[in-house]
């Protein structure tokens, strides 16, 4: 029985070992130094609460 326990630890630690394949989704040939500003994407939907329980000055941003 305790060999079957140290067996199956060591199955799991040794699975616990397995490499993670990385997909990378990006353009190698784009020049990023030729960016010189940036700025935040619009959000879709606007959040604006009616509850005044909720309201805050961050949501009323």
């Amino acid at each position: 029985m305790l060999r079957r326990l140290v067996l199956l630890s060591f199955a799991l630690l040794l699975a616990a070992c397995s490499s993670n394949n990385v997909q990378q989704d990006f353009d190698a040939s784009r020049d990023f130094a030729a960016y010189r500003s940036w700025a935040w994407q619009e959000p879709g939907l606007q959040y604006r609460p009616d509850d005044p329980r909720i309201k805050s000055d961050l949501t009323e941003q």
